[in-house]
């Protein structure tokens, strides 16, 4: 896995810069990098703000074997290789518990995206 991440996590780090690079000079109000190991790769470090969608521990379990057709062990292997969610949403600037509906999920993430705008219009 390391090995795969040293290649790869180069390339889409130059990929986010380009991205970020392109928002900026059209003076975009605000550019979303959706990226699983931001804090485990200390990316997050080169963003404004950091937002933590998240769910328990065994919602994400769930969702994983049912999403990716993983089993049981390969789903818990995947959570373990990441951060724990609680030190992650310790770190965030914003969270979205997404363990509702999704109709509950996109209310929740309206109401961090109204507060992303209006702070990016202050700043």
């Amino acid at each position: 896995r390391e090995s795969l991440e040293a290649i790869v996590h180069p390339r889409v780090f130059e990929a986010i810069e380009t991205f970020l690079d392109n928002a900026r000079s059209r003076s975009v109000d605000l550019a979303v990098v959706d990226a699983a190991l931001m804090y485990e790769t200390a990316s997050y470090e080169r963003y404004d703000c950091v937002v933590v969608a998240y769910c328990p521990p065994e919602v994400q379990h769930q969702r994983l074997m049912v999403r990716d057709g993983l089993s049981p062990e390969q789903a818990q292997r995947r959570i373990d290789a990441q951060m724990p969610v609680e030190e992650k949403r310790a770190l965030a600037d914003y969270v979205i518990d997404t363990s509702g509906t999704m109709e509950q999920t996109q209310e929740r993430a309206d109401r961090v995206l109204a507060q992303l705008l209006e702070a990016a219009k202050s700043a």
